[in-house]
């Protein structure tokens, strides 16, 4: 397997950081890259931030938004995650975002293209048929040195999707393929949530699609979501560590949050589009990590006794930034 250029950095953890390149330019779909030097080169290596990128928790109020402003209007308070508190669902594509960018999601095993719903080989051994692979997108930003400003992900028509979330569904090849839409110009940097902020996570009200039980991710042991969703059958050859089903999502208060991503984007490809792929194996390797776990815990009404796809899933989410979950293919 080839190394990409990787690296994350999550508001709850410790992580490395690195300066992605994105070149942006034009009205519409158009847009430029020019990546300095081949790629970017590591900010800080630890919990805090030091250079480059801002850390998780730093820009503006206005700049932690959920890449698009309430249809109400005003600023929306903020949630200890750093961003809004609220969970809105009509949002509004900012007047100055008219700059689109065609992100692309290339699922992988062991470098090879994944397959739904057939076997898929893994780099540790033997092979994972997959019966359910989802997860959340949600809260892009862009940068310009160590400013933030939020991408708007939009539909087909230009609008705002609803919440400012993505939905991504392995056996539905329409959810691979979306729109962010942001000011025109040139852009240093990209992060994301994987999973949802604290304010969607949170909301009690019922909420309408993707965020309904038609999603496959309402969390019915807690209030709140599932960040990502894995279920699969493993044959006799994979590693008896390697888990068959993930459910990660964040119940663990106020630390619990979804892992944020920032990566490093190669030069010369299509200026309108962006590849980004996930590896399920990080995923799976990610999830069976030997993390510390002692103070994990379902608040009521969860059963005392915790299955081990939580546990998993928990794993995952503790040990995201340390594993080539997303990359964008640059090589190292």
């Amino acid at each position: 397997m080839s190394q990409t250029a990787w690296f994350s950095f999550v508001r709850w953890g410790a992580g490395a950081l690195v300066l992605l390149h994105l070149s942006c330019s034009g009205q519409g779909s158009s847009r430029d890259q020019d990546t300095p030097g081949g790629g970017g080169s590591a900010a800080s290596v630890g919990g805090s931030n030091t250079g480059g990128m801002p850390s998780g928790t730093g820009g503006s109020p206005e700049a932690q938004s959920s890449g698009g402003s309430s249809s109400t209007g005003g600023t929306l308070p903020l949630g200890p995650d750093g961003f809004s508190a609220d969970c809105p669902e009509d949002l509004l594509r900012p007047s100055v975002a008219t700059q689109t960018v065609q992100v692309q999601l290339d699922l992988r095993t062991n470098d090879e293209p994944f397959v739904f719903g057939e076997p898929n080989s893994l780099q540790a051994g033997g092979t994972v048929l997959p019966t359910n692979f989802r997860f959340y997108l949600s809260q892009f930003s862009l940068y310009r040195g160590e400013e933030r400003h939020p991408a708007t992900l939009v539909d087909a028509e230009g609008a705002a999707l609803a919440y400012g979330v993505q939905l991504v569904n392995a056996e539905d090849q329409a959810t691979l393929s979306f729109d962010l839409a942001s000011e025109p110009g040139e852009y240093d940097g990209i992060s994301f949530l994987l999973g949802l902020s604290h304010g969607c996570n949170q909301a009690f009200q019922p909420l309408k699609a993707p965020l309904d039980d038609a999603s496959q991710l309402k969390w019915p042991h807690v209030l709140g979501f599932l960040f990502l969703r894995f279920e699969g059958n493993l044959d006799q050859l994979a590693d008896p560590e390697t888990p068959n089903e993930i459910h990660m999502g964040s119940a663990a208060g106020d630390a619990g949050f979804a892992p944020e991503f920032f990566l490093s984007l190669p030069q010369g490809q299509d200026p309108g589009t962006l590849s980004l792929t996930v590896a399920l194996d990080a995923i799976l390797e990610a999830a069976a990590a030997d993390t510390d776990l002692s103070d994990f815990y379902l608040p009521p009404p969860a059963p005392p006794t915790i299955d081990e796809e939580v546990l998993a899933g928990e794993r995952l989410r503790r040990a995201a930034l340390d594993f080539e979950i997303f990359s964008t293919g640059l090589e190292q």
